[in-house]
């Protein structure tokens, strides 16, 4: 399986909701659907999820988590597909785009909207090395930690060790 991944430029993980880590016993509901067409130079992966987490009453660790309770009790929403094109035999394109939304769950005003599109170029010199290059636009829109919108381009190159 990581070698279809691998070849194909697909990522190794899907968009999936942001879990903070509390020293606090937390409930967390959660479903997820992919579905994935794999074709002889095209794949195509969608993704959807629903994550509702909030913290157990009686049950903090510490004082510090009087502050994440707000961080640790919202519910997520959120869909991601990405598509990949063999271009030759050792370059791919793949092209994503994730779309997340986070509402507190005690104060349902209080939410986050977060996209991102990706774009990647790669290709295979040798079996274990691949260059790269890729381009991400990122919007968040939040009216409670401030919104920002990111450009970048990465180069590089990876190796696999054996």
């Amino acid at each position: 399986m990581d070698q279809i991944i691998h070849a194909r430029g697909l990522p190794a993980t899907l968009t999936a909701p942001v879990t903070l880590l509390t020293r606090q016993v937390t409930l967390v509901e959660q479903a997820t659907a992919t579905f994935g067409i794999l074709g002889a130079r095209n794949s195509i992966l969608f993704n959807v999820y629903h994550s509702r987490q909030e913290p157990v009453e009686g049950a903090e660790l510490s004082e510090i988590n009087g502050i994440l309770v707000s961080l640790n009790n919202n519910t997520q929403n959120g869909v991601g597909i990405v598509w990949s094109h063999q271009l030759a035999g050792n370059m791919t394109l793949a092209t994503s785009a994730d779309w997340s939304h986070s509402v507190d769950n005690v104060e349902p005003h209080v939410s986050t909207r977060l996209g991102t599109l990706r774009t990647l170029l790669s290709t295979a010199l040798s079996p274990y090395t691949t260059v790269y290059a890729s381009a991400r636009l990122q919007d968040s829109r939040s009216n409670a930690f401030g919104s920002y919108r990111e450009m970048a381009v990465i180069v590089g190159a990876s190796y696999i060790f054996h």
